[in-house]
């Protein structure tokens, strides 16, 4: 899980930026600085086979990464979540399973 959203963190940063990672209040925060993708591409992101059209431009993949994370972290039951911030996007996962 964390190879795989560490390398797509890194892979999909901007040029000059940069990936972040740190633990605050039981949760692990990944960001990157990037362009915030928009509502349409947050909502298929971890659909089994899914490319991002401004991800497929510079970089490729099988579609398969954030499928397996999702599915990893959910039979864990883990809560996750990957929105846009201030600089660009966060991944979030709670360290403890939910109750």
């Amino acid at each position: 899980v964390l190879t795989n959203l560490i390398s797509n963190a890194i892979k999909y940063s901007d040029q000059s930026g940069n990936v972040t990672i740190f633990e605050q209040d039981g949760y692990l925060f990944i960001r990157n600085t990037c362009a915030p993708l928009n509502q349409e591409e947050l909502e298929h992101l971890f659909d089994i086979f899914y490319h991002s059209q401004i991800v497929t431009d510079r970089e490729t993949g099988s579609g398969l990464g954030l499928y397996i994370v999702k599915n990893i972290l959910e039979s864990h039951r883990m809560s996750y979540s990957f929105l846009p911030y201030e600089q660009g996007m966060e991944f979030k996962i709670c360290l403890l399973p939910d109750s």
